[in-house]
């Protein structure tokens, strides 16, 4: 487990550990988060390495795909670059594989199946073949970092950016809108002003989509919802629509009422839509790009978008969590990041590390040829996990989850297994989710069961959801196939007796 700050030279030590693989004539599989992360690490191994790199990954066409892997497999090129998927690929004489940004929960495929986390299967490969796992992060995962303090890993650390890099400063400041519905604060407009002034260039992260999140009456309360879906449409200004950003349903803009056929409906929250307008407006001469998910479903789209950043096509590029992640542009002095709060406040065990990697990682995208600024825009700025992110403080982290965790016995301390109950009446959801918890005891699994319970959002495309959380003493279990054998007996009744349900078990999900 390679630890190191951001821009400590961790892709360094990947080319110098993948000419090591080359020499001895073994192959090499270096995994990525993300499609948007492939072209700048492989131009870097490119330029090392020459033709005996190839990319694979879901924005090639099937037949680019299949010729990609025959090549692998006949020999022609021995490393091949991808997300989690090129795990598989067939590569000669397996010696070396690499995991960027190992923390990254993008590495977990759970939907569709078959459902499992391209970490663990690389470590599982990796067993089989003889080979050297390399995994570096500057946040890594709690369960790896204890793994590696058990010395089950071995631990390197990288505690200094690389040459004279200094990590950024990092400023905290109280906002979230303000009244006028202004998503930058004074501190950051100003430290845009600057920016901007210095010819250098800025990136912001809203890890929300579309232009407003909620549509919603004031004078009775009503809110636009999907009507597949307990959630609320979110305003797209690009093509004025409305949208579920679940099922896909689509309605055009409305102006009243439904319920009470009232005018004066309020668009409220921040989108990376909104921000862009608000940014146009507020610095005029700017060029605002934005990278999300609207913006990058096209062929290429990734690419196009960080690689005319990199040309200083764009002065600030606004985005989702997809910003944050690895890139590296040596004229970004400054990040935003808005509405940080949000991201400690999910229902799930992993939030306040979730939301530590997101902020530590976007933070860690400035200064990377000289000073750097963060501005952090939260409306609690006294959290802790804020002074954490500020001190560059992992370990913090690590500790406070770790003490959390042991308490509560969430993992490192236990496996967990994620059952949903889905079906067409919610009803029979629940009757069934009830039946599949008295079936599990009748088991004797040897574990805690949690649920049923409905998660945070209940309905999805019409059809109700229970879920059901199993917790079994890490390394204390039953064997794993008669742990797999007696849930899916249990599994069995259930659906033999209620028609219209469909069961799901996921092992060590990447959320609950």
């Amino acid at each position: 487990l390679l630890h190191g700050v951001t821009g400590s030279g961790k892709t360094l030590v990947y080319l110098e550990a993948i000419a090591e693989a080359l020499a001895l004539g073994r192959g090499v599989i270096v995994m990525v988060p993300e499609i948007s992360l492939t072209p700048q690490l492989t131009g870097r191994m490119r330029r090392r390495f020459g033709e005996d790199v190839l990319v694979s990954h879901s924005g090639l066409s099937q037949i680019e795909r299949r010729d990609v892997w025959r090549m692998i497999e006949k020999g022609k090129a021995r490393i091949v670059v991808g997300p989690r998927s090129v795990v598989f690929a067939p590569v000669r004489d397996l010696g070396l594989i690499v995991i960027d940004e190992e923390h990254d929960d993008s590495y977990k495929q759970s939907e569709p199946a078959p459902r499992y986390h391209g970490r663990d299967a690389a470590l599982y490969r990796a067993y089989r073949c003889g080979a050297t796992v390399l995994m570096g992060s500057a946040t890594p995962d709690v369960c790896s970092y204890k793994n590696a303090g058990e010395g089950r890993y071995h631990l390197l650390e990288l505690r200094e950016r690389y040459g004279d890099g200094a990590l950024p400063d990092v400023w905290v400041v109280k906002w979230g809108i303000d009244a006028k519905g202004r998503g930058i604060s004074p501190r950051l407009e100003k430290s845009l002003r600057q920016c901007l002034a210095r010819d250098e260039q800025a990136i912001i992260l809203v890890n929300r989509r579309a232009f407003s999140t909620v549509i919603r009456c004031p004078d009775c309360g009503e809110v636009a919802t999907c009507p597949n879906c307990d959630i609320t449409l979110r305003y797209h200004r690009v093509g004025q629509k409305l949208v579920c950003h679940y099922c896909g349903y689509v309605q055009r803009v409305i102006d009243t009422c439904p319920k009470c056929h009232g005018h004066r409906l309020s668009y409220g929250g921040m989108g990376t839509q909104r921000l862009q307008r608000e940014l146009e407006l507020l610095l005029p001469d700017a060029r605002v790009g934005r990278m999300d998910v609207d913006t990058t479903h096209g062929r290429g789209a990734h690419q196009e978008i960080l690689a005319r950043f990199a040309r200083h096509d764009f002065d600030i590029l606004i985005g989702t969590q997809m910003v944050a992640k690895g890139h590296d542009f040596p004229r970004v002095t400054l990040v935003g990041v808005l509405s940080a709060d949000l991201e400690w406040l999910r229902p799930d065990f992993r939030a306040m590390e979730k939301a530590y990697r997101l902020l530590t990682q976007a933070s860690g995208r400035t200064g990377r040829a000289g000073a750097g600024e963060v501005v952090i825009q939260a409306w609690d700025p006294t959290h802790p996990m804020l002074r954490w992110v500020q001190e560059h403080n992992y370990r913090k982290l690590f500790n406070e989850e770790i003490h959390f965790r042991n308490e509560l016995r969430y993992p490192p301390y236990s496996d967990l297994i994620s059952i949903l109950v889905r079906g067409s009446e919610r009803e029979n959801v629940g009757k069934a989710a009830l039946s599949l918890r008295e079936a599990l005891i009748g088991e004797n699994l040897n574990c805690e069961i949690l649920g049923p319970a409905p998660p945070p959002i209940e309905r999805i495309e019409n059809l109700y959801r229970k879920k059901l959380l199993l917790k079994l003493p890490r390394r204390k279990r039953v064997a794993a196939r008669n742990v797999k054998a007696r849930l899916q007996d249990a599994i069995r009744k259930v659906e033999r007796n209620y028609k219209d349900i469909k069961i799901i078990a996921d092992v060590d999900p990447a959320e609950i």
